[in-house]
């Protein structure tokens, strides 16, 4: 009987030990090097295995995600620095908020969204939202430059933010059309934001556009409210250069 007990006693041992183990892999940090998801596999990544997703392709040559009739979940770009998503078609990004808040979540570097296509954000399981973030949004990113050159940007009745990147973020040749409930439409913390030659359109809980400064140039529209407030607020910034 005593043996038995023993024997039960290292076999759940054993069996907690692989948990563990499972679990450490699952939350391992991200490779250094660079390491990119979409719809939860790898297109690219030292040590993981490399499949393929219904309309997005990775160039690793010119560091370039393409998406061509994308219909799928997150995108995660880790150490990818000079990293660029060329829009073509229609494409949706759909966020699971029992998972993550983010359509697009990248860090460190550069992000470059590009192309002629348009790029639409939706969202599942809103009454289920356990890990949704009030300052996070669509595009997120964490040490992260963020480009929008060309595409058209669709954010309708999000619950998240909408464009958040801490370095700044800067807004050209593009038609971005952001509402959501979230805290910010397009946020930059202590840095600028620039738009030139864009239809922008951005409402939010608190903050539509903000930052350290907001620059609009060349043959730009600006739309922006708060809903938070009686008053629509127009931008809220704390300097603005025309």
């Amino acid at each position: 009987m005593v043996n038995l007990k023993k024997k039960i006693l290292i076999i759940l041992a054993i069996i907690f030990a692989i948990i563990l183990i499972g679990a450490t892999q699952v939350h391992a940090t991200p490779n250094a090097n660079g390491e990119l998801t979409v719809n939860g596999k790898y297109l690219f990544g030292e040590g993981q295995t490399i499949e393929t997703v219904p309309g997005a392709t990775y160039d690793k040559n010119t560091n370039t995600l393409t998406l061509n009739g994308y219909n799928g979940n997150t995108i995660t770009a880790y150490y990818m620095n000079d990293f660029k998503i060329n829009v073509v078609g229609e494409n949706t990004i759909t966020t699971d908020l029992k998972v993550n808040s983010n359509g697009i979540y990248s860090v460190l570097g550069t992000l470059e969204i590009t192309g002629t296509g348009t790029l639409n954000f939706k969202e599942t399981n809103i009454s289920d939202a356990t890990s949704l973030h009030p300052e996070e949004g669509a595009i997120t990113s964490q040490d992260t430059y963020i480009v929008i050159d060309g595409p058209t940007i669709k954010m309708q009745n999000l619950t998240g933010s909408g464009i958040s990147a801490r370095p700044g973020i800067e807004i050209k040749n593009a038609n971005v059309d952001i509402n959501v409930t979230g805290l910010n439409g397009i946020y930059t913390y202590n840095n600028s934001i620039e738009i030139s030659d864009s239809k922008v359109n951005s409402t939010a809980s608190k903050y539509a556009i903000t930052g350290d400064s907001v620059s609009i140039e060349g043959n730009s529209t600006i739309t922006a409210k708060t809903v938070e407030t009686t008053v629509p607020v127009l931008i809220a910034f704390s300097s603005l250069m025309a």
